[in-house]
This record gives structure tokens, C-alpha cells and sequence, in this order.
């Protein structure tokens, strides 16, 4: 693939990321009842005690780092902070999955999804910067 459109992907991606955190922080912060794919799971996960860091919602968190994230990205400063900080959020997403399948048990398709973006993202951006 070449570099532009690993760029158009990665782009994609963190619109996505940026889409999903909206609706969770909406939905956290009107009905507070998340339609999933997958049932009522999502609402075990999203309502766990780890669905917060200090009492702020992790939706709203990640709303926050795709917006970040895609100022940063557009604009194309800074990019070995972008990177490492796409690094500290595949750790996170690690941790994030490791909560869902073995502390909770119970899966979040939004958050897979989620995941999965955070996970794939340094790789893109290692190979746009190399």
C-alpha cells in the first residue's frame, strides 16, 4: 500500500474511534442504555466500575484522544509524539481487552471495535513516518 493511503486508512480509522466515543459519551450522558449488537453486554462493560478513571467516563475520554488525535494527525505536527502516544494507547487498549474477556466477562462490541483501532494505530503510523 502506499503511504497516502495508509494515511487515508488510518484517517478512517480515528474517524471511527471519533464517531463511536461520541455516541457512548451521548448515550452515557442522556439515557444512560447503550444498544448493542450483542445484547445487554455492552451495558455490563460500560457501566462496570472500570468504565471511569477518576469518575470521568472512558467514552468521554476517548472522545477527547480521537479528537486529539486527529488534529494531530491532519496536521501533521509533531509526529513522534503522535506515535508514542499511540504506543501508551495500544498498552491501554491491551489492558481495556484484558478487562472485558477476564475481569468482567463480558464483551463490548463498541469497545472491541475501539480496540482494535488503538491497536492497529501505531502500526499505520510507523508506516507513514518511517
Amino acid at each position: 500500500m502506499k503511504v497516502k493511503s495508509i494515511f487515508f486508512l488510518t484517517l478512517f480509522l480515528v474517524l471511527i474511534g471519533l464517531l463511536i466515543s461520541a455516541y457512548l459519551t451521548y448515550i452515557h450522558y442522556s439515557i444512560d442504555q447503550y444498544l448493542c449488537l450483542n445484547g445487554d453486554k455492552c451495558n455490563l462493560v460500560l457501566t462496570s466500575k472500570y468504565s471511569k478513571i477518576f469518575n470521568i467516563p472512558l467514552a468521554l475520554v476517548g472522545l477527547a484522544y480521537f479528537s486529539i488525535f486527529l488534529f494531530l494527525l491532519v496536521l501533521k505536527i509533531n509526529k513522534r509524539f503522535l506515535f508514542l502516544i499511540s504506543l501508551l494507547s495500544a498498552g491501554f487498549a491491551i489492558y481495556l481487552l484484558y478487562l472485558q474477556f477476564f475481569v468482567i466477562k463480558s464483551i463490548c462490541s463498541y469497545c472491541i471495535v475501539i480496540d482494535f483501532i488503538l491497536l492497529i494505530l501505531p502500526i499505520l503510523l510507523k508506516t507513514i513516518y518511517k
